[in-house]
């Protein structure tokens, strides 16, 4: 697996990605509540993961369309400038924080999906350098590099904005000036500079779809041949 290249670029790309998007995550309970001042907000989450839902058929057809890399490429970008968007948003601004909310649902299907189909493809790599079919392993190292993403990036974000004044059970009147700007910075910085550290090693991403196509042709000859193999094995 070490000398996959391709499965190397998906993990740490994996790896920044979900660190970045828990660096998020872990504060944005703390960000729409005390920073924005939301009310309902099982509401937001719940029309968040219904945009998020409907909208994986988009990603997987703009997937097939442009290539899985580059439809990856346009979810974190969307997400990174919904990220940016919310650094100026002040308390009371709920019309506004539900719009940049759903569109980051809606990327939501992207993030999930598109880094597995990515995976799917780096399979047929080692399929067509060992012969063998070893997803369940490579599907496996990626699940363990997702978590290990989500466990530290949350570690950090939460210690940054507790060490630096925030008080999640004051809120922004028990809190320190410097740590409501570390809520805001953490809640902006995590997408937008994690994600930027990811787009660079997706935008040059070798395994193009017209690679793939012809590593998929490669296998399938291949396999033809293993048949006919075995058809002449039977014959009396």
């Amino acid at each position: 697996m070490l000398k996959n290249g391709p499965m190397l670029r998906v993990l740490i790309i994996a790896l920044l990605v979900h660190f970045g998007e828990s660096f998020r995550n872990a504060v944005s309970l703390f960000f729409i509540r005390d920073i924005v001042g939301v009310p309902t907000i099982g509401a937001a989450y719940f029309f968040y993961f219904i945009a998020g839902l409907g909208a994986i058929p988009f990603w997987l057809w703009l997937g097939r369309t442009v290539g899985k890399h580059k439809a990856f490429m346009a979810t974190l970008i969307t997400v990174a400038a919904v990220s940016s968007a919310n650094l100026f948003l002040d308390y009371g601004d709920y019309l506004a924080f539900f719009l940049l909310f759903i569109v980051k649902g809606f990327c939501f299907g992207g993030l999930q999906f598109l880094p597995v189909a990515m995976l799917a493809d780096v399979v047929d790599v080692d399929a067509a350098r060992s012969g063998g079919r070893r997803a369940g392993t490579y599907f496996a190292f990626l699940g363990f590099t997702e978590k290990i993403a989500i466990a530290f990036g949350t570690g950090f974000s939460l210690n940054i904005v507790g060490l630096l004044g925030f008080d999640p059970s004051g809120g922004v009147a028990a809190s320190t000036d410097a740590g409501v700007l570390s809520l805001r910075l953490v809640y902006f910085l995590g997408p937008v500079f994690f994600y930027g550290l990811a787009l660079k090693l997706i935008w040059n991403y070798p395994l193009t779809p017209a690679r793939h196509a012809r590593l998929r042709a490669r296998l399938e000859r291949r396999a033809a041949r293993l048949r006919g193999a075995e058809a002449l094995a039977q014959e009396p």
